[in-house]
């Protein structure tokens, strides 16, 4: 049971266990208003504390350049030890990998198929 959630028109976001959970809803294209959006709703949950963070990106439909840029900055891992990417289809991963490549986060992440796979991988940096 989430220990805290806000849900908005792009994304949820919640704390389970101790970690730091968003999905974003289907079909949506991230562009830097929704950005912008999503992460001020994880600053407000996070109240200042650090979190590792599990995003579920798998029915994002695109992310654009200026969107991908922002989430990479300070601002945009704010709060975040370490994250891991929920993805599952060819269009996520490629999502997934570019922004891992081109947009180098300054904090460990990685792509997932398997929630449990992520979970383990995230408990390394706790």
């Amino acid at each position: 049971m989430p220990e805290k959630i806000i849900v908005n028109d792009f994304s949820r976001t919640w704390i389970e266990n101790g970690i730091l959970y968003g999905q974003f809803s289907p079909n949506v294209i991230i562009d830097l208003e929704i950005a912008k959006i999503t992460i001020e709703a994880r600053l407000n949950i996070c109240e200042g504390k650090d979190y590792l963070f599990l995003c579920d990106m798998s029915h994002v439909k695109s992310v654009t350049k200026e969107a991908r840029e922002y989430l990479s900055t300070d601002v945009g891992i704010k709060g975040i030890t370490a994250g891991a990417l929920i993805i599952d289809s060819t269009v996520s991963r490629v999502i997934g990998n570019f922004f891992l490549s081109i947009n180098k986060p300054k904090v460990p992440a990685k792509l997932f198929t398997n929630k449990e796979d992520a979970i383990r991988w995230l408990q390394q940096f706790q």
